[in-house]
């Protein structure tokens, strides 16, 4: 399947687009950023839809497959790398971090909405 079901263990919502790692609560999945290198490093998926604190919702979890309707106005070939901000509706970014300290790709837009799915973790800038 394209995608699994994981609770969101974050205290907010998760929106559809939104990047999340697994994460131990539960076997349940967080918002993802690039603050810290044990979250870039286990990407798990993009959310399909919203999914409220608490609740179990479904995460694309096939590489290499395009997400439909999580980029908005995107230029066909852009890479898509994990955000450093890691809040909802904002962990996509079309500028690599800097600060990292996880360098992550997500993804390459498909066109102006569509995502293929690419995760790939790339440095420990701290390293």
């Amino acid at each position: 399947s394209d995608t699994v079901n994981y609770t969101n263990n974050n205290a907010g919502s998760i929106v559809k687009g939104d990047v999340v790692f697994k994460n131990a609560t539960n076997d349940g999945c967080d918002l993802a950023d690039a603050d810290t290198v044990s979250n870039g490093s286990t990407i798990l998926g993009l959310a399909n839809a919203t999914i409220t604190a608490s609740s179990s919702g479904a995460i694309f979890v096939a590489r290499g497959k395009v997400i439909t309707a999580v980029l908005t106005a995107a230029t066909a070939g852009t890479i898509y790398y994990l955000s450093t901000t890691g809040t909802s509706t904002n962990t996509l970014t079309t500028t690599a971090p800097s600060g990292g300290p996880a360098l992550v790709r997500i993804g390459i837009a498909k066109n102006a909405t569509d995502l293929i799915f690419d995760p790939a973790f790339i440095a420990d800038t701290t390293a």
